[in-house]
């Protein structure tokens, strides 16, 4: 059996690949200066450690902005989910009073009548509201890709 550690769902390749292009170019620009110091005649070898740290600095900018992000997103959603929720709940809360006060009818037919009616607009608001629901109610989360 094989222990495999969780990680968040922000640990994937959109969130990731910046932290890593940033660590690369600050770790490339810091180079390239060190080269030119090299060039006149700065020793290189006195400043690798600090290409290191200046990019691992960057990097660790960018994984900060990308949790940041991504928690920002995650809590934009589960709002929204909440807000439909509360939506459906209290529509289905109107509809099954009205089948309680429709259980006081005498008359049979119109009882049959109003829960049938009440059953209806039920599951048609339970369509409309899936195609709502299926609908993107929010930005996208900001990715690499841009």
């Amino acid at each position: 059996m094989t222990f495999t550690p969780a990680r968040g769902d922000w640990l994937n390749p959109n969130s990731v690949a910046p932290t890593i292009v940033m660590f690369g170019a600050l770790f490339a620009m810091t180079w390239i200066l060190d080269y030119s110091f090299d060039r006149m005649g700065i020793n290189p070898s006195s400043t690798l450690f600090d290409n290191f740290a200046i990019a691992y600095v960057g990097a660790a900018i960018i994984l900060y902005y990308q949790i940041k992000a991504y928690r920002r997103y995650r809590s934009a959603r589960a709002e929204d989910k909440a807000d439909l929720y509360e939506e459906v709940r209290h529509y289905i809360h109107q509809e099954l009073t009205a089948i309680d006060k429709s259980a006081d009818l005498e008359n049979r037919e119109e009882r049959v009548r109003r829960i049938e009616e009440a059953t209806h607009r039920i599951t048609t608001f339970l369509v409309d509201f899936e195609r709502v629901a299926k609908a993107p109610t929010i930005q996208p989360r900001p990715s690499a890709n841009r």
